[in-house]
């Protein structure tokens, strides 16, 4: 099995405040993240900014909680770069990989991802929109080209890593899964729509 880790690093500068505290069928997001990946990953950790909302709450629910390297730009890959470091200590192999603010993926993605990388370093979802590369699992194996990655570019994008390392891409048809929570208006409207009730339904 692997280890999981919750992205809820980001500056939530359009939402205003720090969105993984957000409440959608009344729960946050950041506990809807952490619902998603308990069937299939453990421990959980979060990635969060010292002294953050996201980064308290973590502590409060008992979930691990990881900074990013002071060197390191702030970026989605600073934050799996210190997940694979801490399952690197735990003697575990592998990191699945969530966002904090896409609460419509259903948990069963990350079965399809345990599956499909094989050999591969990394394997992350694909939809018609494009790359999902916030949903996606990592192997040990890609902290040193990772690492490499991070000393030479500040602001690598994650889908162009991904693709250098030769990462597996599992095909998805539900491009609405991906959903982002980025504005105080998405929120709105993901509560009119019913909310993230995948947790309480299968």
């Amino acid at each position: 099995m692997p280890a999981g880790l919750i992205l809820a690093g980001g500056r939530s500068n359009r939402f205003g405040s720090d969105k993984s505290l957000a409440l959608l069928d009344g729960r946050s997001l950041l506990e809807l993240a952490a619902l998603a990946l308990e069937p299939y990953c453990a421990p959980l950790a979060v990635s969060a900014a010292p002294g953050s909302g996201g980064a308290e709450q973590a502590a409060r629910l008992g979930l691990e909680v990881l900074h990013d390297r002071p060197d390191d730009a702030p970026s989605p890959l600073a934050g799996i770069r210190a997940g694979l470091e801490w399952i690197a200590g735990l003697g575990i192999r592998r990191l699945a990989v969530r966002a904090v603010d896409t609460p419509f993926a259903r948990p069963a993605l990350l079965a399809r991802l345990t599956e499909a990388i094989g050999p591969a370093p990394a394997a992350y979802c694909v939809t018609d929109d494009g790359p999902q590369p916030l949903c996606s699992i990592w192997s040990l194996d890609a902290l040193p080209p990772l690492a490499e990655a991070l000393t030479h570019e500040r602001h690598l994008p994650i889908h162009r890593f991904l693709d250098s390392l030769g990462a597996a891409a599992v095909r998805t048809p539900d491009a609405g899964a991906f959903a982002n929570v980025n504005t105080r208006e998405d929120l709105r409207l993901a509560q009119s729509g019913g909310g993230a009730r995948w947790w309480r339904d299968g």
